[in-house]
């Protein structure tokens, strides 16, 4: 910990226990990468380097060729009937990660999604993620504390999303830093204490911290459903530092790293007792703990990311969260919608992201939270 005068810096770590998915955006084709079965390794390709090789090898129309018929095997193409050198293909390969339990040459390819990287190309977390996580965490221990105002229902997600903001505000938007005419302090995000947390991008997380992980839905009765989205992951015993500053003068020592740590760790209770339990472990499941751990990323669910259970209770979150599920994945035609009989279910939404690695199956997103 360092005082810089009103401010307070320290180094917060992520420990990844299980498999951690921060999204780009972007996502690679089955022709636009390499997997090697034997190496279990998918080395993902730079456009421009191998465009032109394929020029300098003319291989365009047989490239051309290959797309068109359904690709199966980038690697085994550029070996067998371009005969690249593993030399060449190493010279044309942006980076290499781990295909892990993702991939199989018994099983056909599927689209990856990347992780977040910088314009170098190294893998990292915006600070922006780690913030957002903590901002929902330190709410929902504002909320468990004090009620204010009363549940923003709405007749539709816009709506309702609206006059969640202004729920949020009661709790947030404290400061004095911009008043209405009456001196009645404004409902704006300038005058939110969170503006005293600032948190950095974390450092590199290099390519052999990286793995492929398939995602599986799992029931609440533990059964499995395999999806078919592969995404690039950090792998669970990786170790991710965050630098963390806390201004003072605004927050006044209501936030501090010790609060930080004590908010983490009740709101990790609340979520493996409210959430978690709701689901019988699925067969292979590798027994992580909650404990002193934030849920982070892309697949670690709406839960994670809402106040509903939070401000309303067991029962009443749940038919508010079966009612915004419904909204955000409405019925087609006249299908029952996949949330129609969330509340008979006991839980909303009726899905734990799950995914393997090393044979064991992980929840997505848990990171054990530590101060240094």
């Amino acid at each position: 910990m360092r005082n810089l005068g009103h401010l307070q810096q320290f180094e917060m770590v992520l420990r990844a226990r299980s498999p951690l998915f921060i999204g780009s955006g972007l996502t690679y084709h089955k022709h636009e990468y390499c997997y090697q079965s034997q190496k279990k390794t998918v080395s993902i390709i730079d456009q421009d380097a191998f465009f032109r090789l394929l020029i300098e090898r003319n291989c365009i129309d047989v490239y051309e060729a290959f797309v068109l018929n359904q690709p199966k095997n980038l690697y085994a193409f550029l070996s067998h009937e371009c005969r690249f050198s593993a030399e060449q293909i190493e010279r044309i390969t942006k980076y290499q990660v781990s295909a892990a339990d993702a991939l199989s040459e018994n099983k056909p390819l599927q689209e990856l999604h990347a992780f977040m990287r910088g314009a170098n190309g190294d893998a990292y977390i915006p600070g922006s993620s780690l913030k957002g996580a903590l901002r929902t965490i330190l709410l929902c221990d504002l909320i468990s504390r004090e009620k204010k105002g009363s549940w923003p229902k709405g007749k539709n997600k816009k709506e309702s999303s609206l006059r969640m903001g202004e729920l949020e505000g009661a709790y947030f938007h404290t400061l004095s830093l911009q008043k209405k005419v009456s001196g009645e302090i404004k409902n704006d995000p300038v005058n939110s204490i969170m503006r005293g947390v600032s948190v950095s991008d974390s450092g590199v997380i290099s390519d052999q911290q990286m793995i492929l992980c398939q995602k599986i839905d799992v029931c609440p009765d533990g059964n499995q459903n395999r999806v078919n989205v592969c995404r690039e992951c950090v792998k669970p015993g990786t170790e991710i530092s965050f630098t963390v500053t806390l201004d003072q003068s605004v927050l006044k020592n209501t936030i501090t790293a010790s609060t930080i740590l004590q908010t983490i760790q009740k709101y990790s209770h609340f979520y493996e007792e409210q959430f978690d339990s709701s689901f019988e472990r699925p067969d292979g499941d590798a027994g992580i703990s909650y404990e002193n751990a934030i849920v982070l990323g892309g697949g670690s669910g709406y839960f994670s990311k809402t106040i509903p259970y939070v401000y309303l209770g067991a029962e009443k979150g749940l038919e508010e969260t079966a009612e915004i599920m419904k909204w955000l994945f409405p019925r087609n035609s006249e299908k029952t919608g996949i949330h129609d009989f969330d509340v008979e279910t006991g839980i909303s939404p009726h899905m734990l992201k799950y995914t393997k690695y090393n044979g064991a199956l992980y929840p997505y997103g848990v990171c054990e939270v530590m101060i240094r």
